[in-house]
C-alpha cells in the first residue's frame, strides 16, 4: 500500500464547493442584516427627534429656555440659522398659537441645520447632507434625478403645521409604500 501525503483533486474540489456554498449563504444572510440595521437606524433617528422635540417644548412649561435659542445667543456666528425665539421671548401678534409656532420652528431649524450635533445620519445614503428636512409631507419612495436614486429613503421630515396646531414628524425606512412612520405632536401650551 502506498503512503498518501497529499489530497486528491476530488477532495480539494469538494472542499472548495462546500466553502462556496457557505459563502453564498453568508452573503445572503448578511444582506438581510444590513437592511434590517438601516431600518432600525431610521426608526431610532425618528424616535430620538420626537423625544427631543417633546422635551424642548416641555422646557417652556417649566420656565426654562430651548436649546436652539441658547445656542443662538451664545454663538450667533456659528448658529446663524437659528433665531432667538424660545420660551422667554414674547412672539409678535395675537395669534393663539404664536408661541408654539415660533418656538417649534426654531427647534426644527436646529434639528435641520445642525443635525451633526445630534449625530443623525441617513443610513441608506450616507452622502445625504440633510437627513432631517423641514417638509410637511413624508419622504418619497420615488426615484429622482438622472441616477434614478431614491434619496429620500432614510430621511426624516419635520414641520410645524400651523392650521392644525401640530408638529408633523415622518420617516421613510424602506422603498415600500407603507414603509413610513409618522406622528403629530400637539401644541402643549
Amino acid at each position: 500500500m502506498k503512503n498518501r501525503k497529499a489530497f486528491t483533486l476530488i477532495e480539494l474540489l469538494v472542499v472548495v464547493a462546500i466553502i462556496g456554498i457557505l459563502a453564498a449563504i453568508g452573503v445572503v444572510s448578511f444582506g438581510g442584516f444590513t437592511e434590517s440595521a438601516k431600518k432600525k437606524t431610521v426608526i431610532a433617528n425618528y424616535n430620538m427627534m420626537i423625544k427631543y422635540i417633546n422635551s424642548e417644548l416641555m422646557k417652556c412649561e417649566l420656565g426654562l429656555e430651548i436649546e436652539a435659542a441658547i445656542k443662538q445667543k451664545s454663538d450667533p456666528n456659528k448658529y446663524h440659522y437659528l433665531s432667538t425665539w424660545g420660551c422667554k421671548e414674547k412672539p409678535p401678534g395675537n395669534q393663539y398659537n404664536a408661541r408654539f409656532v415660533y418656538t417649534g420652528n426654531n427647534i426644527l431649524s436646529y434639528l435641520h441645520n445642525y443635525e451633526g450635533e445630534f449625530n443623525i445620519k441617513n443610513p441608506w445614503h450616507p452622502e445625504d447632507e440633510y437627513p432631517v428636512n423641514i417638509n410637511a409631507r413624508c419622504p418619497s419612495n420615488m426615484p429622482i434625478g438622472p441616477t434614478n436614486v431614491t434619496i429620500e429613503i432614510g430621511r426624516v421630515n419635520v414641520s410645524v403645521i400651523e392650521d392644525q396646531n401640530v408638529i408633523f414628524v415622518c420617516a421613510r425606512y424602506g422603498e415600500g409604500i407603507d414603509d413610513i412612520i409618522q406622528t403629530k405632536i400637539k401644541n402643549p401650551y
